[in-house]
């Protein structure tokens, strides 16, 4: 099944996404996230919409990054110490005796509450904005196929006039 079957067969589409490259020591860090249409990301964003107290409208980012957790981040592989110390270097401090303690396989497993922490405090282009960016190469991949599919029906003979 190539590429395009994959996006025209089912609207649930997962993705692999490279969040850190492989080094000496550590594994690949990749998260596994589920495809979200534009229009369905405005929608999650839509309804998290609060009034300030000067009436305004504003997002409540807690409440956002809840949703995109959950509809987005499907599970991850490689999420060592090492690797989460990439991605949130500001917490260095965590002692690595306590991590093998609690993770005895030396990897995070995958919990929507780690998933949440991640995107709240990791370094955006090195999470967030990378999924983002697998979303905008499947819009690209969908936009194509949808041009493809047009043409190849345009192309077609039509029965209804032999």
């Amino acid at each position: 099944m190539g590429i395009f079957d994959q996006f025209s067969s089912k609207r649930d589409i997962e993705i692999p996404v490279l969040i850190l490259e492989a080094n000496e020591t550590e594994p690949e860090f990749v998260v596994e996230v589920r495809y979200v249409d534009g229009e369905t990301q405005e929608d999650m964003l839509n309804s998290c919409r609060v009034r300030t107290r000067t009436g305004e409208w504003d997002t409540d980012r807690k409440k956002y990054r809840e949703k995109w957790c959950r509809k987005v981040i499907r599970g991850w592989r490689g999420l060592t110490l090492a690797n989460f110390r990439r991605l949130l270097p500001q917490r260095d401090s965590t002692n690595p005796e306590q991590f093998l303690e609690k993770f005895p396989d030396g990897e995070i497993p995958y919990s929507h509450e780690a998933a949440c922490d991640l995107y709240r405090e990791a370094r955006a282009q090195d999470f967030v904005n990378v999924v983002l960016e697998a979303f905008r190469v499947s819009d690209d991949l969908l936009r194509v196929e949808r041009e493809l599919e047009e043409k190849k029906l345009k192309s077609m003979p039509d029965s209804s006039s032999g």
